[in-house]
């Protein structure tokens, strides 16, 4: 093992060790030339007996110099020191495939990854230029969405490309890569061993985990056709296996389209069964279809949309249900007077208010509701479907296809009686409710009587008294003929209290203020505003058309361009900035922003930068603090930042610690961060994998508010 960490290698400062491959390792390192540039340092001791070593390993390196590939990542430097060979490429923060494995993907995910790996190795195999080392660790995953793992969005890059044959590692292979080796092992043609390693990185993804051992299976829940076409690539003879990436992309392809017709037929008779159900009004069963239906066609909205209206019928049905079970009068208790219910073969009357599915327990859409868009709506009067005859096996539960469905009924049932219930039944309900109506009609009777006699009496009436009891809540009338003894008590009717009706004020709005006046304004038509016009040292940056251009035309550079006008206040504290930023030609990874808080002393600086990816849809908020830099906020993707070439429009507002970033109307991130309170303003590009040109229009500097 080599303990380089805090020793200088060439022009690179050691820092930190990131992995041991046994052969050789991989520091971390920065670079003083490029102001601390993070670099990936691979070290490996020249052997002591082998005096060509050296010369070999010059020409092989010069060899992968120019390889350039957007899935590749490049290497930029090698050289010789002490005893050891190193080789430097950028260093690149990002997630390995190996570190997502233990979950099966789905085909259609992992295949995504392959198909762009398969491209990849073919434009390096075309170029005499193999791996040698294919594992799921030799796989760089970038632009994954914090805190997921999905593969759809991962842009996959290849790290140590051509290294071990570069360096000549000798020796058994390591555990993790003896698992994607053939079972011959790599021989002289190692193109054909990275197509090996890469089907068993796709059978580990289907998989869940790498296989034991090189027995050329494929995992057992596979489609057929999909595990035939992976079979043959990790097949034990050589000639049985594809010769390249496209023969594997191909095979892989038609594989899919042969399970994907498979799945048409699948969804066409869910699709048919769903509606079926929809128009019988077998709601459940018909929800169940569509579930699958859309499990294999998620694209298509027009069954999403009747899916949707079949389960709001479902829910409004329910709330029915329910406000009739709470409305309902409670059921009398049973006694020997009950009614006697009427013979089996009687008939019933149909329900007042819904219809019922007796094989499902479903329950159809409620009186007036519509089904789905297309679909009639159910009748509600349609019969109960029979028992099943004598002889006949009941239908299976859950069958779609076969199962009888329920027909509209078009007329009223016929020879409808109601149920009489008997005439001592009848008594009994009917005498009581007569004799408490005639009580209650004397009572009014008399009650009358005595409010007219009071009346009477408040009139000046000589004879007439009537008073209310404020402690027992009656009313007392006496009579001058019964000598004063109270002739009827008649409880008093409590007055009920009304609450007061409190009229409901909305809330004032509050008033958006407007954004303070600018302090800047370019337009970029005039070269003398404030930014750097000379090129070649600036890399190209200079005026252009009506817009500023930075340019960097070497991979994983950058360049700023610093704003200098002695008629405005510079350094700035809180401030807003707005620009228009698009890139020309293929952006390959690169990004564009702008620097604020830039304070560079000449011994250190410190400074903020946010970064537009063009290609990720992403923006990220960096604190670059002399060679050490941190995502105060991390690549974050969002719809409205725009892709490729076209325009972005930039907002940034840093009040006091807190930054807050808003692209094309929409706010993307705030951070508070304590760094840097004032410094001086840049506009920056910063190169990927490819040379990078980006185009600033429409600056705006303004105060905070």
């Amino acid at each position: 093992m080599i303990d380089l960490i805090g020793r200088t290698v060439g022009p690179y400062h050691v820092l930190e060790r990131l992995e041991d491959n046994r052969t050789f390792t991989t520091f971390r390192a920065v670079d003083p030339r490029l102001f601390g540039q993070p670099m990936a340092l691979t070290i490996f001791p020249a052997p002591a007996d082998d005096p060509e070593f050296v010369h070999r390993f010059e020409r092989a390196a010069e060899a992968l110099m120019v390889l350039r590939h957007p899935n590749i990542l490049p290497l930029y430097d090698f050289g010789e020191t002490a005893g050891l060979v190193y080789l430097a490429t950028p260093y690149l923060d990002a997630p390995t495939l190996g570190n997502l494995l233990g979950v099966a993907r789905q085909p259609a995910e992992a295949l995504g990854l392959i198909a762009t790996l398969c491209e990849t190795l073919d434009h390096a195999h075309h170029q005499g230029l193999a791996h040698g080392g294919l594992t799921p660790d030799a796989i760089r995953l970038t632009n994954l969405p914090p805190g997921q793992d999905a593969l759809h969005a991962a842009w996959p890059i290849l790290h140590e490309y051509g290294f071990r044959p570069l360096l000549g590692a000798g020796g058994p292979p390591s555990s993790d890569l003896a698992a994607y080796l053939p079972p011959e092992g790599a021989g002289d043609d190692s193109a054909r061993a990275d197509i090996y390693a890469l089907a068993a990185i796709l059978r580990a993804l289907l998989a869940g985990a790498p296989a034991t051992t090189n027995n050329g299976e494929a995992p057992p829940i596979l489609p057929e056709a999909l595990a035939a076409t992976l079979r043959r690539a990790l097949a034990p003879e050589p000639r049985m296996r594809f010769g390249s990436g496209a023969e594997l992309l191909a095979a892989l392809r038609e594989a899919m389209s042969a399970d994907r017709r498979d799945d048409d037929d699948t969804a066409a008779a869910l699709l048919e069964d769903a509606r079926a159900a929809v128009t019988a009004g077998r709601f459940l069963v018909a929800s169940e279809a569509y579930e699958g239906y859309l499990r294999l066609k998620p694209q298509d909205e027009l069954a999403l949309r009747e899916f949707t209206a079949i389960e709001q019928q479902r829910v409004e049905a329910a709330k029915r249900r329910a406000a009739l079970a709470a409305t309902a009068p409670p059921m009398p208790p049973a006694s020997v007077n009950q009614a006697v219910p009427p013979p089996s073969g009687a008939a019933t009357a149909p329900p007042a208010l819904f219809a019922w599915d007796q094989q499902r327990g479903d329950q159809a859409a409620p009186v007036g509701s519509a089904a789905a868009p297309g679909v009639p709506a159910p009748d509600v009067h349609a019969p109960v479907p029979a028992a099943t005859p004598p002889g006949k096996p009941p239908l299976p539960r859950g069958s779609l296809t076969g199962t009888a469905l329920l027909q509209p009924r078009r007329a009223s049932p016929q020879n409808f009686k109601p149920v009489v219930a008997p005439a001592r039944q009848r008594h009994q309900v009917v005498l009581p409710l007569a004799l408490g109506a005639l009580i209650l009609v004397v009572a009014l009777t008399l009650a009358g009587l005595m409010l007219a006699r009071r009346g009477h009496g408040a009139s000046g009436t000589p004879g007439a008294d009537a008073t209310r009891s404020q402690s027992g809540g009656v009313v007392a009338a006496s009579s001058p003929l019964s000598g004063g003894t109270p002739a009827l008590n008649i409880p008093a009717v409590p007055s009920i209290p009304v609450a007061p009706t409190v009229p409901t004020i909305a809330p004032t709005p509050t008033p958006t203020l407007p954004p303070l006046a600018p302090v800047f304004t370019d337009g970029f038509d005039n070269p003398a505003s404030g930014f750097p016009t000379a090129s070649g040292n600036q890399n190209g940056a200079g005026y252009q058309n009506g817009e500023y251009v930075i340019t960097v035309p070497d991979p994983d550079g950058y360049e700023i361009a610093d704003f200098n006008n002695p008629q405005f206040p510079n350094p700035f504290g809180d401030l807003v900035v707005e620009v228009d930023i698009h890139a020309v030609g293929a952006p390959a990874g690169g990004s564009y922003g702008v620097v604020f808080h830039r304070v560079d002393t000449g011994s250190s600086f410190n400074e903020y930068f946010v970064l537009i990816d063009p290609t990720a849809g992403s923006v990220r908020l960096v604190r670059w603090t002399d060679d050490q830099h941190t995502d105060v906020i991390p690549a974050t993707t969002n719809p409205a930042i725009k892709k490729g070439n076209e325009v972005n429009h930039l907002v940034i507002t840093v009040k006091g610690d807190k930054v807050t970033i808003q692209i094309n109307g929409q706010d993307i991130a705030s951070k508070s961060d304590p760094g840097p309170s004032a410094g001086t303003l840049g506009l920056r590009a910063d190169a990927g994998t490819g040379p990078i040109e980006a185009h600033f229009d429409n600056l705006i500097i303004r105060p905070a508010r």
